[in-house]
C-alpha cells in the first residue's frame, strides 16, 4: 500500500512538472514553459474570455524561433483609416504624353467611368502659353466643355499662365489632383497660342 502511494505521488509530480506555469501580473499573463521553444501542451480554451497581453519569451531573443508570416500577405487597400481611398492611391496608373502646338485630346473617356488625374507636368516651354485641362465630348472636347474639377478654367485664356521658358508640375500627393465629373468624358489640353507645349502625366480610370 505504501509503495503504491509513493508511485502515485511520483507520477503526479512528473505530470505537474511537464505543465507550463501560468502567472498573472496585472493584466499580463506570462507562460513559463518547462522546455522553452515547445508548446508543452499549452492550450487556450475556446470561448469569449479576454486575456489582456500575452508575452512570448523567445528561446533565442532577437530571433523568430520559427514564428513566421507567410510572404506577400494580402493587405486591405480597399480601406484606408476606415474610408475608401483615392483611386490614385494603391492603383496601377496609366500615362499620357503631351507634345502639341494646338488644342489636343490627351485621354479618351471610358463608358460609365471617370478619369482621375494623378499627376501632370508641362514645360518648360519656349513660348509663353496659357493652358487649360478640360473635359467634354466630340472633337477636342468641344461639346459640353467644362474645366476638369481641380483645375482653373474651361478656356485656355483663363487657365494656367506660363511665361516663356516656364511650366508647371503638380500631383495629388499620392491621391488625385483632379478628376472628371461626367462619365465617359474625354480629357483635352487647350492652349492659347501655337507654341510647342510638352509634358506628360498619369491617371486612373475608375
Amino acid at each position: 500500500m505504501k509503495r503504491n502511494l509513493i508511485l502515485i505521488f511520483v507520477v503526479v509530480a512528473i505530470a505537474l512538472a511537464q505543465q507550463p506555469v501560468l502567472t498573472k501580473v496585472g493584466s499580463v499573463v506570462k507562460i513559463d514553459q518547462t522546455t522553452p521553444g515547445t508548446t508543452n501542451g499549452v492550450q487556450v480554451n475556446a470561448g469569449s474570455a479576454i486575456i489582456g497581453k500575452v508575452g512570448i519569451d523567445q528561446t533565442t531573443p532577437g530571433t523568430t524561433n520559427l514564428v513566421a508570416l507567410a510572404a506577400n500577405q494580402s493587405v486591405n487597400v480597399a480601406q484606408v483609416q476606415g474610408a475608401t481611398p483615392d483611386p490614385c492611391f494603391g492603383t496601377s496608373r496609366s500615362y499620357f504624353s503631351i507634345s502639341q502646338t494646338t488644342n489636343t485630346q490627351i485621354i479618351t473617356g471610358t463608358s460609365a467611368k471617370k478619369i482621375y488625374i494623378c499627376s501632370l507636368n508641362i514645360g518648360p516651354n519656349a513660348d509663353a502659353e496659357n493652358v487649360a485641362l478640360v473635359e467634354g465630348t466630340g472633337s477636342v472636347c468641344a461639346t459640353n466643355t467644362i474645366a476638369v474639377p481641380g483645375t482653373p478654367a474651361a478656356t485656355a485664356a483663363n487657365g494656367w499662365q506660363m511665361a516663356a521658358n516656364g511650366g508647371l508640375a503638380t500631383n495629388g500627393g499620392g491621391g488625385s489632383m483632379a478628376a472628371t465629373s461626367v462619365n465617359a468624358d474625354n480629357v483635352c489640353l487647350l492652349q492659347s497660342g501655337s507654341g510647342r507645349v510638352a509634358g506628360g502625366g498619369s491617371y486612373v480610370v475608375q
